[in-house]
């Protein structure tokens, strides 16, 4: 069934479009991602931070970002809110262009996840479930699927677990963020915020072109092109007093050459909290053997469009 391979499909081109340092919202993918969710994506995990006795360099990583950083890459659960999109104003009308969004909680190779994005194939937005327990993969919320109810729960067969096992992991997402990268875009500690009952400090970067990098952004990007006349850009990271990294968020903001009240804003949003908790993600009670009414194998994955919108601003 084509639609359902659409879902199962977004999942794929998920973990490979939005999980790397310069690719945290990228163009159409070439190929799918073939590791275990613990292994997505390989990254460089950034250095305990040692005092030094030299001045610091001005594409040095902060001591407080590199020493957070590196405590909240290797936590082994949390819960978090992961977002990116596209706010594109064109005729002074708005649109939103969501990109995947994935909530939930992440517990190693245990995961409970709401996931939300575009098909590739009808464009149309959709939300549903994952648990993902041990051998066990259960879903939630399929439409349009003959045969299958999007309020019940189903446990899916193993020859269709392996996409699922494929979708971005918190951990993952964190481990996207290389220190060098993070250092070249020249942090500054701007200001303090709460949150989640924690004193935190925010730092805002200062290297434009670093930025777009890490928000995946780069000269051969599909979405500078969507951007035009590249206006601001912006990252902040919110460190906090026990030593986690709590919240991630950036934008980069660009208008059309032409018309200049048309304007295309790339969106980045990572929250997180409870780390190392003991959470309980159970199987659902009264899952069902998923069993649609037509065979969903048959027709290959179409095209992936993870992101970026049909249209030029």
């Amino acid at each position: 069934m084509k639609f359902l391979n659409s879902i199962l499909w977004l999942i794929i081109i998920a973990a490979l479009a939005l999980v790397g340092c310069d690719n945290l919202i990228a163009p159409t993918p070439t190929e799918t991602p073939t590791e275990t969710p613990t292994s997505i994506p390989t990254a460089t995990a950034a250095p305990t931070a040692r005092p030094s006795a030299t001045p610091a360099k001005t594409d040095a990583l902060p001591p407080a970002i590199a020493f957070a950083l590196n405590k909240t890459q290797n936590v082994r659960s949390l819960d978090f809110d992961f977002s990116t999109g596209i706010t594109r104003v064109h005729a002074n009308q708005t649109t939103e262009l969501p990109g995947l969004a994935i909530k939930g909680q992440d517990s190693t190779l245990n995961r409970s996840v709401v996931i939300s994005g575009m098909t590739s194939d009808t464009n149309e937005f959709i939300t549903y479930q994952v648990i993902v327990l041990g051998e066990n993969v259960y879903i939630k919320g399929l439409t349009d699927v003959p045969g299958i109810d999007p309020t019940l729960w189903y446990q899916l067969p193993a020859d269709l677990q392996n996409a699922a096992r494929s979708m971005p992991s918190a951990r993952g997402l964190l481990n996207s963020f290389v220190a060098d990268d993070l250092a070249a875009a020249q942090f500054h500690s701007v200001g303090a915020e709460v949150l989640d009952a924690e004193n935190c400090t925010v730092w805002a970067a200062q290297n434009p072109p670093a930025i777009q990098k890490l928000i995946g952004v780069n000269d051969s990007a599909t979405l500078k092109k969507q951007l035009g006349e590249i206006d601001r850009s912006e990252l902040k990271i919110w460190t906090c007093a026990d030593g986690y990294i709590r919240k991630i968020q950036g934008q980069v903001l660009g208008h059309n050459a032409q018309v200049e009240n048309d304007t295309v804003s790339i969106n980045l949003y990572f929250k997180m909290n409870q780390f190392d908790q003991a959470f309980e993600i159970q199987a659902p009670p009264d899952a069902q053997p998923f069993a649609p009414q037509q065979d969903i194998t048959a027709t290959p994955p179409p095209t992936a469009l993870p992101v970026t919108p049909t249209a030029k601003p």
